[in-house]
């Protein structure tokens, strides 16, 4: 049962869309559990820097209607750093809009994040949102020098955060940041997840062995994700599996380079690159379609592609990094490898696919360990976050929900 909170919510956690016609398209599923959660509240408005739109993508994104986007005037981040005044200007325009809201939602580390909390320190309730560890992703994406620079910006970022911030809330997604945050003297930090799932799409049904060996990839495209690293083990793996396929569900930066790879390895026939999906029933029916699903990541919160496969007793093969080291091995139905270079990923789907006993304990260890715990329990859990710290008035639609939802929450 939903909150109703008398307030209303700003979230900057600078996305990129387009405009399209009376709404904004996003590519990101996030948004789904930021327009949930937001609808626990009065009003909410998401910030988005808008591109220019391709017909060719639109139609398969996620649409929010245009007064619930602020439009962020930048382009990307590090060029506006490299500009102080245009910088200063953009702060003070995203400032102008927010503090028409009660609580800002701010993702974490990021400098307009920090920009608004120094300005409303103490004037206005703000929290704010790690979902990666943003030097993994640093390390994974940059060159050497471009890596100095930025690495930097984030150390001294930190430094004020820890210096000025410790006792406003965080959210944490995975147990990394959970333990980075708390083991630097953090109060008020929350481990959460965002499960985009709703009840009645969870089957929970274990699969058989396949005969065919399908792969699945779902998520953004971009270089700390390390797809280029699942490409190369796959043009191994098929060496002895030549009917071996490999869908690639998602879209971003790093497209074009990973089809040119695929040309490259002489695997292109093999693997196919299905773009955006949002979640919904095409989406679902890949997990239920495919053998396994993989994730190359040299970072990561906690994914909710893990819940997906395991709501299907799809097994996962993952790099042990990030909030995936909570799982145990094999029997959260996750096989982890210990990192994502080709030789590490090939032996994953070697054992994985190749023994029968193994997949179908992961199977059935994937569809135990499916949380029941869908998008709206996560909303609703951190509606009730927000409002147990920042003391908002809630109005609960049945007696005693508010003070269950709030008790379940600080536990976890």
């Amino acid at each position: 049962m939903k909150q109703r909170l008398n307030k209303k919510i700003f979230f900057f956690q600078d996305f990129q869309a387009m405009q399209v016609g009376e709404g904004v398209v996003f590519f990101d599923s996030y948004v789904l559990f930021l327009t949930e959660l937001g609808s626990i509240f009065q009003s909410f408005v998401i910030s988005a820097r808008l591109r220019e739109t391709d017909a060719r993508v639109s139609g398969r994104g996620i649409v929010v209607e245009a007064n619930r986007v602020f439009e962020l005037r930048y382009s990307g981040i590090r060029g506006l750093l490299l500009r102080p005044f245009r910088f200063l200007k953009v702060c003070l325009g995203i400032s102008k809009e927010s503090r028409k809201y009660d609580i800002l939602y701010l993702a974490w580390p990021h400098p307009i994040s920090l920009f608004l909390a120094l300005r409303y320190r103490g004037r206005k309730n703000f929290v704010f949102v790690v979902r990666q560890n943003m030097l993994a992703i640093v390390n994974s994406k940059y060159g050497r020098m471009e890596k100095l620079s930025v690495v930097a910006v984030l150390k001294v970022m930190e430094f004020l955060h820890r210096r000025l911030f410790k006792k406003n809330l965080l959210f944490a997604y995975g147990s990394e940041m959970f333990v980075h945050y708390t083991g630097a003297g953090y109060t008020h930090v929350v481990s959460i997840r965002d499960s985009l799932l709703k009840k009645d799409q969870i089957a929970r049904k274990a699969k058989s062995h396949p005969v065919q060996r399908n792969l699945l990839y779902v998520g953004r495209l971009e270089k700390e994700k390390g797809c280029a690293q699942l490409l190369i083990a796959f043009s191994r793996f098929i060496r002895k599996r030549p009917l071996a396929t490999l869908t690639i569900v998602g879209s971003g930066s790093e497209d074009g380079n990973l089809k040119e790879l695929a040309v490259q390895l002489g695997v292109s026939e093999n693997v196919s690159f299905k773009g955006f999906i949002p979640m919904g029933d095409e989406l679902l029916g890949f997990y239920r379609e495919h053998s396994c699903l993989v994730l190359p990541s040299y970072s990561e919160g906690f994914p909710k592609v893990i819940d997906e496969a395991r709501a299907f007793g799809l097994p996962t093969i993952a790099s042990d990094v990030g909030g995936i080291r909570e799982l145990e091995h094999v029997e959260s139905g996750v096989y982890k490898v210990p990192d994502n270079t080709p030789c590490s990923l090939e032996d994953g789907l070697t054992e994985v696919l190749n023994d029968r006993e193994l997949y179908q304990r992961l199977s059935r260890n994937a569809a135990r360990s499916c949380s029941l715990e869908d998008s709206t329990h996560w909303a609703a859990a951190v509606a009730m976050s927000l409002n147990r710290f920042v003391r908002l008035p809630a109005q609960p639609t049945r007696r005693g929900e508010t003070d269950r939802l709030a008790r379940l929450t600080m536990r976890r």
